[in-house]
C-alpha cells in the first residue's frame, strides 16, 4: 500500500496538450492533401516521444531522475525533461 506521503504524478497537462494539437495537425494535413499520411506519422510519432519526455514538478518539489537505475540527479522546480525510454522519475520529494 501507498503511505499518505508517497505523491502520486499523472500525465501532465503539457504532455497532453501536445498531443491533442499533434494529432489535429496531422488530421487535418492529411485530410486537406497537404501532406503524405505517411508523413503525418512520422511527424506523429516524434512529436508523441516529445511529449512523453516532458514533465513538471511543482513549486515545492524535485523529482528524483534514474537513468537506467542509476541516480542522475534531482530536478525541478518546474518544468524538466528526460530521455523517455532510458531516463525514468522514480519519485518527487516534498519540500515543505
Amino acid at each position: 500500500m501507498k503511505s499518505e506521503k508517497e505523491i502520486e504524478k499523472s500525465i501532465n497537462p503539457i504532455a497532453i496538450a501536445i498531443i491533442i494539437l499533434t494529432l489535429a495537425l496531422g488530421f487535418a494535413g492529411f485530410q486537406f492533401d497537404i501532406v503524405h499520411w505517411s508523413i503525418s506519422v512520422i511527424g506523429g510519432i516524434i512529436l508523441l516521444i516529445f511529449a512523453a519526455s516532458i514533465r513538471v514538478a511543482d513549486q515545492w518539489e524535485k523529482a528524483i531522475v534514474l537513468r537506467m537505475g542509476k541516480f542522475i540527479g534531482l530536478r525541478g522546480p518546474g518544468i524538466f525533461l528526460i530521455i523517455p525510454i532510458i531516463d525514468r522519475v522514480d519519485n518527487y520529494i516534498d519540500q515543505r
